[in-house]
């Protein structure tokens, strides 16, 4: 059972790191797709050399009040442009935020299904490969042990009482063994 939580956790927090890595993939990709259309608008503009030297020389040509003016309303463009980026930005963030709260929700909701009795559990870990190649008798000796650990688990969260393999099941990972004694 304790290789069974372990490997639920590494699964879905594999899982989740990849779908978050997608998601920040599409955030930069609709990053790139933003400056991708910026340089555009400059290679436009730039194309247009006579245009721009014409609005340049009007520029140069305007009265102090209508200079102030132009630069009022471009630069209230830009800003207004500038801000628009912004929110985008801000939205993808939102929405990638969002999304990884949603896989994280699903997951547990997968794990309490899991979890929610005895036989869920059992019919969950019997979906195994372990248990799937193992002898009938092998198979008879899982199950009597998952359950015979389900129902310690089960015990636990109701006195209170600490689950012997909680520390087992907490320790895997930090260096690459586990600690506790457990019984079997």
């Amino acid at each position: 059972m304790r290789q069974s939580f372990v490997k639920l956790a590494y699964k879905s927090a594999e899982d989740e790191a990849n779908a978050r890595k997608e998601s920040l993939d599409e955030q930069m990709n609709a990053y790139d797709k933003y400056v991708s259309n910026g340089e555009e608008d400059l290679q436009v503009l730039l194309d247009n050399a006579n245009n721009f030297a014409d609005e340049m020389n009007n520029v140069i040509g305007m009265k102090d009040t209508e200079l102030y003016d132009w630069l009022k309303q471009n630069v209230s463009e830009y800003a207004k442009s500038v801000n628009e980026a912004q929110q985008q930005i801000l939205q993808g963030w939102t929405d990638t935020y969002k999304q990884m709260m949603g896989w994280t929700d699903t997951y547990w909701d997968k794990v309490d299904e899991i979890l929610a009795s005895r036989e869920s559990f059992l019919a969950y870990m019997m979906e195994s490969q372990d248990y799937i190649n193992a002898s009938d008798i092998g198979k008879e000796a899982m199950a009597y042990e998952w359950g015979k650990e389900y129902d310690d688990w089960v015990n636990s969260l109701l006195t209170g009482a600490f689950w012997e393999h909680y520390d087992e099941f907490f320790n895997i990972g930090t260096n690459g063994s586990t600690s506790g004694s457990g019984s079997k």
